[in-house]
């Protein structure tokens, strides 16, 4: 979850001197601007041969380790003076990343904990301590290592660290890796390697085995991960153990907190990677992978405040950034940021969409504005339920717009029951509860049930109006979800949203969606079974254009509907039934 920030301008560390770690280096024949010519893409452009990284990525980090009490270290030399970048020492070249060992050991020796991470990446959530991530992993045994697991490769571009004789030892292990590399040092030798030294140590602390050798090539990725399967410290067994020696697997895609740093969600990274693998707002850091890291993208998301001074100006990051943060939605990905990206990510995928929207007043104006806004340039049609007689006015005005069409009835269930919507909004009621059960053909009732002493089942008893506003919004859930599409979402709005229910009814509406987000329900005549749903919460807390003016972040709970296998299966059987039917007829008529 998305914590507000601390009042306080700096928070010291929890009792640990602990430093945050980053290297660059200017050499022109490593960094280049993309389609540039002779001087380093890491410099800050402004003219050629600047040897000063952009400034951005620098305050960011500085700024974040100065709020939490941290030490920021900047290296921007070569592992050794005498190590000539530009030419091959020691048999191999000494690329960028090389500088990475050498930064951290220099730092190792003068703090408790070291944090490295890589400079080509940015703090979004400046609320996360690294003391959080340490105390959680100390509580499995005496750790030294904390890094971030994956079910591919464990990342090296953020890792804890405790200044101990094991981690110069495991530091060596890295560079001796690293000298086995085919190619010399270049990237994939310190991805690859790095994983070498840590399947090394998994294999030694718990089975007296070693690896004889190991390097950067792509087939040795994938003996790692069978090595580790094999002898049982496979990711899913790493998220049920994940200490293991003196090595930490923090699983990133678990609920809490997430893992270190994660590269930027937009479609080119999802390509490669599953949602949980990307970055979302609340998590700690997020990493810019393409080439040209002067891109506007991480610029944009550091979030200069214009005239304010010294880390006032590099404390808020624009975590919910579009151009950083364009999520999929996806049964396994962590909950949205806010609702606009709930109808981005399940809605504005589609080239002409359906919706409908149950609220009143401002409410139902503000969510039909960001669903023009979302939906522009996609054929869209919006029916609004309005809960009482529509004028001519209404009629005429809807009209012209052409795509909105407007109902009297004030209940989901007074559409028609055909599954055609791809979003569903249940918001505030516009009738008085009860107002349409009894006058409107069973518009609004519920199911109720009670045990059966002799079966032990549920029994049907009566037919009823809702009691109270928690089974009314169960009731328009399960309308709304038996009119919704397979990969359809429905929300309902929790806080904020300029919704304008009385302190009650917005209890009674909450109590009943807790009893959903449960598995509890209240059962409709409409309802066959329970709707196959995963549930989920939108994370922002922060005031933004649905917020109302209390100042309360706008809060949806939305769930998507999931396609059932069932419906395959069954329509495969009958099928095979009719076909077993035809040939029987056939042989009947062929004797």
């Amino acid at each position: 979850e998305l914590r507000p920030a601390a009042p306080a301008k700096t928070r010291k560390s929890a009792g640990r001197n602990i430093a945050v770690v980053t290297a660059f280096h200017p050499s022109p024949h490593l960094w280049r601007r993309k389609g540039g010519k002779g001087f380093g893409e890491a410099g800050n452009l402004t003219r050629p041969g600047s040897t000063i990284p952009m400034r951005w990525y620098m305050k960011n980090k500085d700024c974040y380790a100065a709020r939490h009490g941290y030490n920021f270290k900047f290296r921007r030399k070569p592992p050794d003076d005498s190590v000539n970048l530009k030419i091959k020492s020691d048999g191999y070249r000494y690329e960028i990343h090389w500088i990475k060992l050498a930064a951290v050991r220099e730092a190792l020796r003068s703090h408790d904990w070291v944090f490295w991470i890589d400079y080509d990446a940015l703090f979004g959530n400046f609320s996360q301590t690294l003391d959080e991530f340490i105390d959680i992993a100390e509580k499995s045994g005496n750790v030294d290592l904390i890094v971030q697991d994956g079910p591919q490769l464990i990342c090296p571009n953020a890792f804890l660290l405790r200044a101990s004789s094991w981690s110069f030892r495991f530091l060596d292990e890295w560079e001796r890796y690293g000298r086995m590399a085919v190619h010399g040092r270049s990237k994939m030798w310190e991805l690859r390697c790095f994983n070498c030294a840590v399947v090394d140590h998994v294999l030694t602390s718990s089975k007296s085995l070693s690896l004889r050798n190991c390097g950067e090539l792509s087939s040795h990725v994938f003996l790692l991960r069978h090595l580790l399967d094999k002898h049982g410290f496979g990711w899913y067994s790493r998220t049920v153990s994940p200490a293991i020696g003196k090595i930490y697997f923090w699983n990133a895609a678990g609920k809490g907190l997430r893992g270190f740093l994660f590269n930027v969600n937009d479609h080119e990274q999802q390509r490669f990677f599953a949602q949980p693998d990307l970055y979302h707002p609340g998590d700690l850091a997020m990493h810019w992978p393409g080439p040209n890291k002067h891109t506007g993208v991480m610029r944009a998301f550091a979030n200069e405040v214009p005239g304010a001074e010294g880390c006032e100006a590099w404390t808020q990051p624009e975590v919910d950034l579009e151009d950083a943060y364009q999520p999929i939605g996806a049964a396994d990905a962590p909950a949205l940021f806010a609702p606009r990206h709930v109808v981005r990510a399940f809605v504005a995928r589609f080239p002409q969409t359906e919706t409908i929207i149950r609220a009143v007043g401002h409410e139902r104006t503000v969510v039909l504005q960001m669903l023009l806004r979302e939906l522009v340039g996609r054929r869209a049609m919006f029916d609004v339920l309005l809960g009482r007689p529509v004028s001519e006015e209404e009629k005429a005005a809807a009209w012209d717009l052409n795509n909105i069409r407007v109902y009297d009835s004030g209940s989901i269930s007074g559409v028609p029951t055909t599954p055609r919507y791809d979003f569903v909004y249940v918001g505030t009621r516009p009738s008085a509860l009860g107002s349409e059960c009894a006058s409107d053909a069973g518009v609004g009732l519920v199911e109720v049930t009670s045990k059966d002493d002799e079966t032990g089942g549920d029994q049907e008893t009566h037919i009823a109006c809702p009691q109270n506003f928690a089974q009314e919004l169960q009731h328009e859930v399960a309308q709304g979800f038996a009119r919704l599409r397979p990969g359809g979402v429905l929300a309902v709005p929790l806080g904020g949203c300029h919704t304008i229910a009385p302190d009650l009814q917005r209890e009674e509406m909450t109590s009943g969606l807790q009893e959903l987000l449960a598995g509890k329900r209240v059962r409709t005549r409409e309802e066959a079974d329970a709707p196959s749903v995963v549930w989920r919460l939108t994370r922002e807390t922060t005031t933004s254009q649905l917020s109302n003016d209390a100042g309360e972040g706008c809060v949806w709970a939305y769930a998507q509907k999931l396609l059932k296998d069932s419906i395959y299966r069954d329509r495969a059987e009958d099928i095979l039934a009719q076909r077993a039917t035809a040939l029987t007829s056939v042989s009947e008529v062929g004797r």
